[in-house]
């Protein structure tokens, strides 16, 4: 299993070392105010083929999203039923895109390149909800596991 590891990496090397190739790996950290997307981790992966003045790439990006929050809510049916949900996720999101760019300015040090971007996002958000529900001061509880997908173009 490690030789095939160490053959692909060997083999992305190689084709990184012929001209007008890249291979870039970079980690990723973002957030978001939406709680089920917070505080998330990634990697990219992306190669880039030069011809000419273009710039034709693909990218590759996982992000993994495991931080706990709460969902503090009141009922609507009577008013004072309360209900904390504390969510326990282990939800995905997987981004392919397409890189197109054409370089406007090129220096020994830096270029500058502009371009389109478009790709595709598949979430997968599943983890454990552990349920509380306060009525009248009697504490009830709940712990269920839930999974469901979503595509975005």
């Amino acid at each position: 299993m490690k030789t095939k590891y160490f053959i692909t990496i060997f083999t992305l090397f190689l084709l990184n070392v012929s001209q007008g190739q890249q291979i870039d790996v970079s980690g990723l950290y973002s957030s978001s105010t939406i709680k089920q997307l917070k505080n998330n981790w990634g990697y990219d992966l992306k190669y880039n083929h030069f011809i000419n003045k273009n710039r034709i790439g693909l990218s590759f990006k996982y992000y993994f999203y495991n931080t706990e929050y709460d969902n503090i809510r009141t009922s609507l049916v009577d008013g004072v039923t309360k209900y904390i949900e504390e969510q326990e996720p282990q939800n995905r999101r997987i981004a392919i895109n397409l890189i197109y760019s054409y370089i406007l300015v090129e220096n020994e040090k830096s270029n500058l390149y502009i371009g389109c971007n478009a790709g595709i996002n598949y979430y997968r958000f599943r983890g454990v909800n552990n349920s509380i529900r306060i009525t009248d001061g009697y504490v009830t509880k709940v712990i269920y596991p839930y999974e469901y997908t979503k595509k975005t173009d």
